[in-house]
């Protein structure tokens, strides 16, 4: 009976040795598979802040970009305004007898009734 005894605590011992294994093989795959499940993630993470550093980038971009073109449409819009300025004072400063025979002379109160007409051309004109 002893005898008996032993072998099924040998038997038992055994089946609980397998079981332990068998538990110990799954907790592993399941290990394994988590670590894949966290590459996976970590790698899609990765992605996603190289694409949201690409578009914070082309913002950055394009912001730069718009600044550049207003600050160079001021820049032009200053230059046309001292053209102007000029051209409004060189029309101050031609008389009428500098003006050739060719052109018809205003009628009116001489050379600031065509120099407003000039003028109001000159204003009108596309920047």
């Amino acid at each position: 009976r002893l005898e008996q005894l032993g072998e099924d605590a040998a038997a038992a011992s055994a089946t609980a040795d397998e079981q332990i294994a068998f538990l110990e093989e799954r907790l592993a795959e399941e290990d394994r598979a988590r670590a894949a499940q966290l590459e996976d993630q970590e790698d899609a993470l990765g992605r996603l802040e190289a694409e949201l550093r690409a578009a914070e980038a082309e913002r950055d971009a394009a912001e730069a970009g718009r600044r550049l073109a207003e600050a160079q449409a001021e820049e032009r819009g200053r230059e046309l305004e001292a053209e102007v300025e000029g051209l409004e004072r060189r029309l101050r400063e031609v008389s009428i007898s500098e003006l050739p025979p060719a052109l018809p002379r205003p009628s009116g109160h001489g050379s600031e009734a065509s120099l407003g007409r000039l003028g109001a051309t000159v204003d009108a004109a596309p920047e």
